[in-house]
């Protein structure tokens, strides 16, 4: 299994980010932090785009066998 950009056709070359929602709580009118929460999408889903064109149109694919012949 692997990245595909739909697009240009790499296989090799791209970025990854989780959304992380971070919330800060403190107290008005100060600088004191009370609290801070980070929590990551519950679903799991990355944002992914390719860094060859930087298109964001990109596949999770099966790959059968996994070999150099996909890293191409």
């Amino acid at each position: 299994m692997g990245w595909r950009c739909d697009k240009c056709g790499n296989t090799e070359d791209f970025t990854e980010v989780n959304t992380v929602t971070t919330q800060v709580n403190q107290e008005k009118g100060s600088t004191k932090i009370l609290k801070i929460r980070n929590s990551y999408r519950s679903d799991g889903a990355l944002n992914t785009w390719c860094n060859r064109c930087d298109s964001e149109e990109v596949s999770w694919i099966e790959v059968p066998n996994q070999d150099e012949a996909f890293l191409k």
